[in-house]
């Protein structure tokens, strides 16, 4: 990836949720789960471990917590980094 990661989990109303990225954006998420130590190592999973930067991806961090509070959030400005997928899997 060349670029050094960080990560971040944060809860929300349905759990803890994490972000994995950098200056670049976002390389991986975790959707919510009850325990923060099982996002962390399921968001970390095969990846040297990253440094936690509990800002990072603030303002994505806001919209994800207004989704699962029922709220309607564009995520189309979210630059996400899609090096190593198929060309199919890119696009989905």
């Amino acid at each position: 990836m060349g670029e050094s990661l960080k990560y971040v989990i944060f809860r929300t109303q349905w759990g803890y949720f994490g972000l994995l990225g950098g200056k670049n954006g976002l390389v991986r998420s975790y959707l919510p789960v009850a325990n923060g130590r099982e996002a962390k190592k399921q968001l970390l999973a095969d990846l040297e471990m990253g440094k936690s930067g509990a800002t990072l991806f603030a303002s994505l961090q806001g919209k994800i917590m207004a989704y699962f509070e029922g709220g309607y959030v564009d995520f189309v400005d979210t630059r996400v980094l899609l090096e190593g997928f198929s060309g199919f899997s890119a696009q989905v």
